[in-house]
């Protein structure tokens, strides 16, 4: 199920790449869900991606997520 999520989450996030929704992505994402998005994604969405953060976020507050990604970016 998990699997059928991420696919389908990857080919949400390709037809946005197509339809230039946005220049550049930061990809966040528990580490076996991102293992199975990279296998996904395609060479347009790839090229998009300026970051990837490996961790799991989801017991977070929203104020702590956005902290955490911060500093990840500036790390």
């Amino acid at each position: 199920a998990e699997d059928r999520f991420v696919a389908d989450f990857a080919d949400a996030l390709e037809a946005d790449a197509a339809a230039h929704a946005f220049k550049k992505i930061v990809l966040v994402a528990p580490p076996v869900a991102m293992g199975a998005l990279r296998k996904c994604l395609g060479a347009a969405l790839k090229a998009k991606v300026v970051h990837e953060i490996t961790s799991d976020y989801v017991k977070m507050s929203t104020a702590d997520i956005a902290t955490a990604v911060q500093k990840s970016l500036e790390g």
